[in-house]
């Protein structure tokens, strides 16, 4: 019941934001609140990362990222209190019939009060999203979302069909898969490892060291005009 007050309520500040899937209604006559969306005709980013055999080219998954990022950065800026998703994951990301992407799933996100930097809190999300300084300090922050958006973006990069990845979603592991696997010369490359870069620095071991998602948006924009210059080597990446 409080995931879908949650849900509500956050759905509704986000609404009128081009890349979040539109909350029509909450039906209050079945035993649970059933919300009602406007329909994404191409269903979840994890289908098409996954499952779907027509592979997104790599200027629409691109364009996704971008997208997500805006969805994220408004959520942190936004409104009057910067707003933690606390679950951003592929199956959280839905694309409309042009393939437009559509964050949804509010109803782990929290407020941070007023003259707060962070919310201490049960650590709520999916295993494998979860930034790792949250889970060790329940301290959550907009640099907690940061961290999972990273992980996402290595799975935009990837979209691999191989049958055998078989790695876990951490910083030094996904970046050891990533390079191996992923990063071979060919078409787009560039922008790609400038990509893994921004991910990478997103995963820094010090929330404090990690972008905001505006900074983010920006990098990505960057790179989608052809700017591919690489971060320095980040940072503290220890685990």
């Amino acid at each position: 019941m409080q995931d879908s007050i949650t849900e509500v309520v956050v759905g509704l500040q986000m609404n009128n934001h081009k890349n979040v899937l539109k909350l029509l209604g909450c039906c209050l006559e079945t035993p649970a609140p059933t919300l009602v969306f406007k329909f994404a005709e191409n269903g979840c980013l994890s289908d098409h990362i996954y499952e779907k055999e027509e592979e997104l080219s790599w200027k629409s998954r691109l364009r996704i990222a971008i997208e997500v990022a805006d969805a994220i950065s408004y959520l942190h800026t936004g409104t009057s209190r910067p707003i933690i998703h606390r679950n951003i994951k592929p199956s959280n990301i839905f694309l409309d019939k042009h393939f437009g992407a559509k964050l949804t799933e509010f109803g782990y996100s929290v407020s941070i009060p007023p003259g707060e930097t962070y919310v201490e809190t049960l650590a709520l999300g999916t295993l494998g999203y979860l930034d790792p300084v949250y889970l060790e300090t329940s301290k959550c922050t907009v640099k907690s979302d940061v961290f999972s958006f990273a992980l996402v973006l290595f799975e935009i990069l990837d979209h691999s069909d191989d049958d055998d990845d078989d790695y876990t979603y951490g910083a030094a592991g996904i970046w050891r898969y990533f390079t191996v696997q992923i990063l071979k010369e060919g078409n787009d490359y560039e922008q790609k490892m400038a990509c893994a870069e921004l991910a990478r620095r997103c995963m820094a071991r010090n929330p404090e060291e990690r972008p905001t998602m505006v900074e983010v948006a920006y990098e990505l924009r960057r790179i989608q005009k052809g700017i591919t210059k690489l971060f320095p080597t980040p940072l503290t990446f220890d685990y």
